[in-house]
């Protein structure tokens, strides 16, 4: 609920950002790995 209100109290603009164009995946393109859970 603090968190909602707290979003509530912004204004203005969002700001914009363009994002990365990343190259084509082909199948030699290593998968991301989750980080490892100790």
């Amino acid at each position: 609920a603090k968190i909602v209100a707290f979003l509530k109290t912004l204004t203005g603009d969002q700001p914009k950002f363009d994002l990365p164009v990343l190259p084509p995946s082909s199948d030699a393109t290593p998968r991301p790995q989750p980080f490892a859970r100790k």
